[in-house]
């Protein structure tokens, strides 16, 4: 007898040691099954990546719906951590082969950054139906371009009305196809939610700052600046723009709102609500350049206001700012201040501009750079001041 103690063979402990590995998979699975899902449209660009990221860290299993293309470094902070489905909606939803796997699943939040035309949002209710917890847009400050505006103050949310004429509705059509769309595309989810109730936020976005842009706007501001010693010619503005007010947003602070809002009850916003944001600041584009310049640390940089086209980049309307109270008030909106933001994006793009990873931003950069009327001088100043000489062999 060896004292009543038993010694297990291997072969039961190895048994044993499979058994609870299979337990701690299934808890895992079961887990990613009770994580809130979010279905995403875009997610690859300047706001989406952004929102996408703080959707993950916040316990969000997320999939995401785009053309595949991985912006920055989006491919490897987004891509391995999501449910990728390659699709573009301009050829339609239901055309590529993953959406009929997904049309039975449920979502808690949907979140469409790429939603530019009508079909589209009919596209995904003809899919999902009511299977959607809350369906927050991201709309455009251009949408009041296409309204009748009635003062010259910000503009309001309730300011989105469209003239009665039908004639004027079409020639505020023609001005602005974008504003047109973005604001067709509020009137669907509008038509959308009372033919299925679900609830919708419309986000009305002046232009968007932020690092990783892809428009560049920013980036090419802020090198007309520092480049200015290479180029050997003042930076002039529109003087119809120079100095007025106007509105800008940062997509990190887009980006807690809408999290904020997928924490919040959808009944809510049970009839759809739309909301303006950005920074309580509304800096003309003048004194913007002039906080570029103060955190370049080159004063002396002259920018004048003169004569048409000049250098237009911001804004993209001509209305002016927008009133942000109505988000201030119920979605307890408190930007980041514009002066730190404008420190934080003039680190971004000078880092930008000598990171090796970033080659293709800063060839598409440069081939934009037209819009400043001195590509080729650009180019010049750039490869001279950014790239070293192994940067500039392997280019």
């Amino acid at each position: 007898m060896n004292g009543g103690a038993v010694s297990w063979p291997a072969p039961k402990s190895l048994v044993i040691l499979i058994l609870l590995l299979y337990t701690r998979i299934l808890d895992c699975k079961t887990l990613a099954k009770s994580a809130p899902q979010a279905l995403v449209f875009g997610g690859n660009g300047l706001l989406g990546a952004s929102t996408v990221e703080k959707l993950l860290v916040g316990g969000f299993h997320v999939t995401t719906i785009n053309r595949g293309n991985w912006y920055w470094d989006s491919g490897i902070k987004i891509k391995p951590r999501v449910h990728h489905v390659t699709c573009d909606r301009l050829l339609s939803l239901k055309s590529c082969k993953e959406i009929a796997a997904l049309s039975k699943s449920k979502f808690d939040v949907a979140v469409d950054f790429s939603g530019y035309h009508r079909f589209q949002i009919q596209e995904v209710f003809d899919i999902w139906q009511d299977r959607i917890g809350l369906y927050i847009y991201i709309s455009s400050d251009s949408v009041f371009e296409v309204c009748n505006k009635s003062h010259d103050g910000y503009s309001r949310e309730t300011d989105a009305v469209r003239p009665n004429n039908v004639l004027i509705r079409e020639e505020y059509a023609k001005k602005d196809s974008y504003g047109h769309r973005k604001l067709l595309c509020e009137e669907e989810l509008q038509f959308q939610n009372m033919k299925w109730g679900v609830p919708f936020v419309s986000l009305r976005l002046p232009d968007v700052i932020g690092p990783r842009d892809n428009t560049y706007r920013w980036w090419i501001y802020q090198l007309m600046i520092r480049l200015y010693p290479h180029l050997n010619s003042d930076i002039k503005l529109p003087r119809s723009f120079c100095e007025k007010p106007l509105s800008l947003v940062h997509s990190d602070d887009v980006a807690e709102v809408i999290f904020d809002l997928c924490s919040q009850n959808p009944e809510k916003f049970a009839h759809g609500k739309a909301y303006n944001l950005a920074f309580k600041e509304n800096p003309s584009l003048f004194e913007l350049l002039d906080l570029m310049k103060s955190e370049l640390e080159m004063p002396d940089v002259p920018v004048t206001c003169g004569e048409e086209p000049g250098v237009h980049l911001y804004p993209s309307v001509t209305l002016g700012p927008v009133n942000t109270s109505l988000a201030e008030r119920e979605l307890s909106w408190n930007p980041s201040p514009l002066t730190e933001t404008v420190k934080e994006l003039v680190i971004f793009y000078e880092s930008a501009s000598r990171n090796p990873e970033f080659r293709r931003e800063q060839e598409g950069m440069l081939n934009s750079a037209h819009i400043a009327r001195n590509q080729q001088d650009m180019s010049k100043a750039f490869n001279k001041v950014y790239l070293t000489v192994s940067m500039r062999d392997e280019l």
